[in-house]
């Protein structure tokens, strides 16, 4: 796949017009790869005409976050090209200043920082590659993909607003792929599902094993080619879960060039008569109509949009879920099947058990996802027996960037505690331009726009904040204190990295993320020094290459206005809840 293809833009965020699109591009492409077996979905990411100079690794990490969230398992990044000794400030790339950039490590301030997102995204994709794929329901589609590689906003707005009316499923906890004529019509695809308890007829038992199978036939002229009509009869008559919106297809829409209509009318009304076919109005009902056939979605919850991703492998059951919305939300995830809960961090590595429930069929965990957050779960079987109520794992809460999961998971949102204060701060910026660097020292200056401070409006680079915090007089229960506070950043122009005595913390790649740096300043105040934070932020060089004015002009109408750069804040150093 290809994010610029496909419609995904950055920043990411639900109301851009091609994101729903983008969505159910990227589920056909999966799909299909799922259906044949494929254990590697590639993603060429970061292509955009707008964001040459500006594609941060803030925009890397969510743009790769959402199509994870689809099914795709591995980025490649675009515009990469050896550079020579000769080569212009600040890069010499394969398509000059039209798309995203060439990277390189000698004039890019963020370069330092890639190592922490590389190691996210290979966690992330081991993770996304072990087991088998699941998905909960196919909808049947019939029709090409047309490119979304737009050459500006106003261009993009003139893609299709979405492929499928999936959002109803996405509610109720469905997950959602694309079937098309020629994978119904696949010989051997109707079978038992495997390894699980909930039984049922399925399609592709040995990859999706889809649970069932929505036809909306206005989405294809109300025609059906008659291959895959036959197909959709004998799933029918096997006890697969078929829900029909509308219509049911009338017509042939094959080009064999006999007249089919008659016998595909034969064969869908074989399919309507099938022991779990439902008829429904509208998109809106076909949650309802699922869980009258008993059709559950393998991790369920109730509400927001989420997306998530399944993957059954010998050690347990693997779960991605993400929010794309730009509300925080806390709900309790059911998870389907018994077992132990861990927690997944893909930024550190590390694997920590949580407190889950488990209820009648299910395993039940509290989840709270932040704007645009991400979080892997597994589920370790524990085998039979466990009673309904029962707390499996550690009993407690996980937090990770973007999400808190486990007990109390829900309680624990917002839920901050006194605030200590920052006092003393400066930065310090080494400027990244044409003629060099140079060090611009701003005592007194903290959190805020570059663009608003006298002498960086045009300047990108490398800050340095320093804050001293304000503590008690060092007495242990002032120092037991300190050592449960987080330091939230607020709104990053750039990526960044805290230090604190000889600590270091992310690198930083999203807003808002809590930071536990309490044990640290602990420990610098138990060594009798004084408490200070650093805050390195490395931006983008968007602000620096609009001064000197290194973009071409056209060959599309792409604007490249200046952006947020530096620690915008506002920072906090609280108490933990």
């Amino acid at each position: 796949m290809e994010s610029l293809n496909s419609g995904d833009r950055a920043p990411m965020r639900m109301d851009h017009p091609n994101w729903r699109f983008a969505l159910d591009w990227q589920r056909s492409c999966v799909g299909g790869a799922h259906q044949g077996g494929a254990v590697r979905v590639s993603t060429e990411l970061g292509a955009q005409m707008d964001k040459c100079y500006d594609f941060s690794l803030a925009d890397y990490r969510h743009m790769l976050n959402k199509e994870w969230a689809v099914g795709v398992t591995k980025p490649f990044v675009h515009g990469f090209a050896a550079q020579d000794p000769e080569a212009l400030w600040p890069t010499r790339g394969r398509f000059g200043t039209v798309v995203s950039e060439s990277w390189n490590h000698r004039h890019f301030p963020q370069w330092e920082h890639w190592k922490g997102l590389t190691d996210y995204w290979a966690r992330g994709t081991a993770v996304l590659e072990t087991g088998t794929p699941r998905a909960d329901v196919a909808v049947y589609r019939d029709g090409f993909l047309t490119t979304a590689a737009r050459g500006n906003a106003e261009a993009d707005a003139t893609a299709p607003d979405r492929l499928i009316d999936a959002e109803p499923l996405e509610r109720a906890g469905y997950n959602v792929q694309i079937l098309d004529p020629v994978g119904l019509a696949e010989d051997g695809i109707v079978g038992p599902e495997h390894d699980t308890d909930a039984g049922g007829t399925v399609l592709f038992p040995d990859g999706p094993a889809y649970r069932a199978l929505i036809l909306d036939a206005a989405l294809q002229g109300g025609t059906i080619p008659l291959n895959a009509a036959r197909a959709l009869a004998c799933a029918a008559q096997a006890g697969m879960a078929i829900v029909v919106v509308g219509q049911p297809p009338a017509g042939d829409a094959g080009w064999g060039g006999a007249d089919a209509d008659a016998a595909v009318r034969e064969a869908i009304a074989a399919a309507l008569a099938g022991p779990c076919v439902k008829r429904v109005d509208a998109w809106a009902l076909v949650p309802g109509a699922l869980a009258a056939l008993g059709v559950r979605p393998r991790v369920a919850w109730r509400g927001p949009v989420l997306l998530s991703q399944v993957r059954d492998a010998v050690e347990g059951r693997y779960v991605l879920v993400y929010n794309p919305g730009a509300e925080a939300v806390a709900l309790p995830l059911e998870i389907e099947g018994a077992g132990r809960v861990e927690v997944l961090d893909l930024d550190t590595g590390t694997i920590t058990p949580v407190g889950a429930e488990a209820v009648v069929g299910c395993t039940r965990v509290e989840t709270a996802l932040a704007p645009l957050g991400l979080a892997v779960l597994r589920v370790v079987p524990t085998g039979p027996g466990a009673d309904a109520g029962e707390v499996a794992g550690a009993g407690g809460a996980c937090a990770v960037a973007g999400a808190v999961i486990g007990t109390g998971a829900i309680d624990a949102m917002g839920a901050d505690g006194a605030e200590l204060a920052l006092v003393d701060w400066s930065l310090t910026v080494t400027s990244e331009a044409p003629d060099g660097p140079r060090t611009i020292v701003l005592p007194g200056q903290g959190p805020g726009d570059w663009r608003e401070v006298p002498g960086l409006k045009d300047v990108s680079g490398i800050g340095v904040y320093r804050a001293r915090v304000e503590v008690g007089a060092g007495a242990d229960d002032d120092r037991a204190a300190l050592a449960g506070v987080v330091l939230r950043l607020g709104e990053l122009g750039g990526s960044a990295l805290v230090r604190v005595g000889d600590r270091e913390f992310g690198p930083v790649l999203r807003d808002d993320v809590d930071i536990p740096v309490g044990e640290a300043l602990a420990a610098v105040v138990a060594a009798g020094q004084e408490p200070t934070i650093e805050i390195e932020v490395r931006t983008t060089l968007r602000n620096a290459t609009l001064a000197a004015d290194v973009y071409m002009k056209g060959p599309w109408a792409v604007q490249h206005p200046s952006v947020p750069h530096g620690l915008l804040g506002p920072v906090h150093l609280t108490e933990v809840g």
